[in-house]
């Protein structure tokens, strides 16, 4: 199908153009339709897309070409979402993939989306935990023991030993210097 043959940034307006114009020439031809709102889609003219769908190709005897459609919506919807994240905007590119995996019906798909924003999430936490370590360090290295204390009870609190296991370790081997050297004061 089409939305498989192009390349991401390609310019897609004259094919619209083209599109359009032999749609309303052929308007039988809903295979037209379906590849047109595929690349309005890519374009970014997600309402217009989304319009097409909506009011033909829904209709159809052939449910294949709304699906065709749908589909590119959803690569559309995920490419957005993987955009936000690698601009650092977690929380945006979070809820984009929600969206995108309530739209899909297909099982496997869903699965793998939902495994990438897991991914996503995991990440982000792990990142959290290594930057809350840094910073007890940072605490413990400029004297700041009992602050140190504190973030590290914390931090060994957030920690699950099973799937961050050296972090854990760390974090429990700092926060036993940091309680030492507080002891002998």
């Amino acid at each position: 199908m089409l939305s498989s043959s192009l390349a991401p940034g390609e310019d897609v307006g004259p094919g619209i153009d083209a599109l359009r114009l032999a749609w309303q020439r052929m308007p039988s031809r809903l295979e037209l339709g379906s590849n047109l709102a595929v690349l309005l889609v890519r374009a970014g003219r997600r309402a217009d897309a989304v319009t097409i769908i909506e009011r033909s190709l829904a209709k159809a005897a052939d449910p294949s070409l709304a699906a065709h459609a749908r589909r590119g919506l959803l690569e559309a919807d995920v490419r957005a979402a993987n955009d936000l994240m690698r601009a650092g905007k977690q929380a945006e590119a979070e809820a984009a993939m929600e969206a995108a995996i309530a739209t899909t019906s297909e099982a496997g798909l869903r699965a793998d989306l939902t495994a990438t924003l897991a991914s996503w999430r995991d990440t982000a936490a792990r990142n959290a935990h290594i930057a809350a370590y840094n910073r007890a360090v940072e605490q413990a290295n400029g004297r700041e023991l009992a602050a140190a204390r504190d973030t590290l009870h914390t931090l060994v609190g957030e920690l699950d030993p099973a799937r961050e296991a050296d972090l854990d370790r760390a974090a429990r081997d700092l926060l036993s210097q940091v309680e030492t050297f507080l002891a002998r004061k």
